[in-house]
């Protein structure tokens, strides 16, 4: 057989073995790369369904303490009473850490930016302070009841003054509340947004 007709098969079956090697390679890295996307979406469907729980159950706890505040601003007999502002205190204390961490695990999978204009480090040192200062009145409030030499009528004129400085204070942790409702509400947009690219 002529050596150039072995070289040319020689030549051919090599072409073809490189050739094929290329294509798997190709297919190999598509195949990884689809694969990668698919295990990100997955995760970022699962980042999106814990946010959207979340920030759910962080608007109702809003609402409540909302509610609760509105409750205790027409109702001034029980405005000062101490252990509904620690409670109040405590649950705005717990929907502050949680927020945190909801946002550093889905940090990678979403670009949520506050609403323009809302700061959340501004909003919880002003809402910290507002609750500080509600359980210092309520302190004052509980120290005025059991203070016995205190006349009847400057007892009535101490505590109208503090009732009105805790109701102040209800108003402005009010606007608070509602500025972190507005802010859960532009995030679950912004999420709901994100998604509409993959036409679920």
């Amino acid at each position: 057989m002529d050596i150039n007709i072995i070289m040319g098969l020689l030549g051919g079956s090599l072409g073809t073995i490189v050739i094929t090697k290329i294509i798997e390679c190709f297919t190999e890295k598509s195949a990884f790369e689809r694969d990668l996307k698919r295990q990100f979406f997955i995760k970022k469907l699962e980042a999106a369904d814990n946010a959207v729980r979340f920030i759910i159950s962080a608007m109702d706890t809003c609402f409540l303490l909302q509610n609760t505040f509105n409750l205790l601003i027409k109702n001034k007999s029980d405005i000062l009473a101490g252990p509904l502002f620690d409670d109040a205190y405590a649950k705005n204390k717990q929907l502050q850490s949680s927020q945190e961490a909801m946002f550093n695990a889905i940090i990678l999978y979403f670009h949520l930016k506050p609403p323009k204009g809302f700061s959340a480090v501004d909003n919880q040192i002003k809402t910290t302070n507002y609750f500080s200062d509600l359980i210092a009145k309520a302190q004052s409030a509980e120290d005025l009841r059991k203070n016995i030499e205190i006349s009847s009528a400057e007892f009535d004129n101490q505590m109208t003054i503090l009732q009105k400085d805790a109701q102040n204070i209800l108003l402005e942790i009010n606007k608070l509340l509602q500025l972190e409702i507005d802010k859960f509400d532009h995030y679950l947009t912004l999420i709901k947004m994100d998604f509409k690219k993959y036409n679920l």
